[in-house]
């Protein structure tokens, strides 16, 4: 999925504020069905990814992923890390950002071996 820096600065607000939200609810205990921790601990992951996404599109740095050959829909990144997916590649699944240090991703196409 492509977002923009505003659209990604956008949705980290609206995380925080809905955060901030839920442990006003659960320290007050107004709602009989409040969120659980483990609902909350989610929310937290889920802005920590996108302050992440945020901070990466400041950047111009890139992670590159190249197709591996041995093992079918996987994907060898600069960082160290691999990626599979189970159809397609980071185009195809709309791939912008490197799922291990978050910076965006540079492919390096495969060498053709005909000549």
């Amino acid at each position: 999925m492509s977002m923009s820096p505003e659209k990604i600065t956008e949705l980290v607000a609206e995380m925080e504020a809905k955060i901030a939200g839920l442990y006003r609810e659960f320290s007050a205990h107004v709602l009989p069905e409040y969120p659980s921790g483990e609902d909350i601990r989610f929310l937290e992951r889920m802005l920590t990814a996108l302050r992440q996404m945020q901070e990466a599109s400041k950047t111009t740095e890139t992670c590159t992923w190249e197709y591996s050959e041995d093992v079918t829909w996987s994907w060898e990144t600069s960082c160290g890390t691999s990626f599979q997916f189970n159809d397609g590649g980071p185009i195809e699944n709309e791939f912008n950002f490197c799922h291990h240090c978050g910076k965006r991703i540079a492919i390096n196409p495969p060498q053709s071996t005909q000549g």
